[in-house]
């Protein structure tokens, strides 16, 4: 159950670098299994909703962890990218 967290500011590239990274991934001979980005897009949230306060930025990162969580097993490479600088 291989995790990714790509951690960083925001507009720093990684939304860009976990695409590229699964497209790797599942190109990769010598790596079994598939690959899935979980981010903001892949939840359908919205970002400018969620951010405008503490509290909905809870319950964004308790949605982005569940996916996560549920995403987890041992044929998958789970590439969590969020706004992970706090």
């Amino acid at each position: 159950m291989p995790l990714i967290t790509l951690c960083g500011f925001p507009c720093v590239g990684k939304t860009k670098f976990a695409a590229l990274l699964a497209e790797h991934i599942d190109k990769s001979n010598d790596l079994k299994g598939k690959c899935m980005v979980i981010n903001e897009e892949a939840l359908h949230i919205s970002k400018t909703e969620h951010y405008k306060s503490a509290a909905q930025e809870k319950i964004l990162r308790q949605n982005l962890k569940s996916a996560v969580e549920h995403a987890l097993n041992a044929d998958t490479f789970v590439i969590l990218d969020s706004c992970n600088y706090i």
